[in-house]
């Protein structure tokens, strides 16, 4: 089931005793504080770890007019569909270059195609099962906090053992699991006691 920003604050909401909402604009105090904590929380988590869900690849395009600074040598404009959050890499023929972002602006030293990987603000429907839930469990215990709930904030905030680190490290496990493994490259010593 894909569920949006508000069933999200609702499922968190429910985990610490508080009121329903149907939008951030409702007249309760838990719509006030989500609405000021829902977006920047699940902006610093996506852009928190490499998430594959929410990685994307695009082209940069042709080079264009503005001068870049020193030391760079062509500029570029960064894509806007979807919106960057942040920049993971500048590839040419594959591979990592040197850039800088300036703005809405990516300089570097290449000219050929280009090509820049980045995490985007993906929409709460393209979410997996355990981001969500990692979200979710996120929220309640900023909610806890906001609502004066401390003694549910500090049971969701455990450490080491807490739902909340639980949460990431499956959906951190997870994410990982979303490619091949790699091989690991057998040096002289691990060759020779193989042999």
């Amino acid at each position: 089931m894909s569920e949006n920003a508000i069933q999200i604050c609702c499922a968190a909401l429910a985990l610490v005793g508080g009121n329903t909402i149907t939008s951030f604009g409702d007249d309760l105090v838990e719509a006030e504080k989500a609405s000021q904590i829902y977006e920047p929380l699940v902006r610093a988590k996506l852009t928190g770890h490499p998430w594959r869900f929410a990685t994307v690849t695009k082209s940069l395009g042709a080079r264009i007019a503005d001068t870049p600074p020193e030391p760079w040598s062509y500029a570029f404009q960064m894509p806007t569909v979807p919106a960057v959050l942040e920049v993971d890499t500048v590839l040419h023929n594959g591979e990592p270059i040197s850039y800088e972002i300036e703005g809405d602006k990516v300089f570097c030293d290449e000219s050929g195609d280009l090509f820049i990987r980045y995490l985007w603000r993906v929409t709460e429907d393209r979410w997996p099962p355990w981001f969500t839930w990692a979200i979710t469990l996120e929220l309640a215990a900023a909610f806890a906090d906001a609502l004066d709930r401390t003694e549910k904030a500090a049971e969701l905030r455990t450490r080491d053992v807490g739902p909340i680190d639980r949460a990431w490290f499956h959906a951190r496990k997870s994410n990982s699991q979303q490619q091949t493994t790699k091989k690991l490259t057998r040096g002289r010593l691990i060759a020779g006691r193989m042999s």
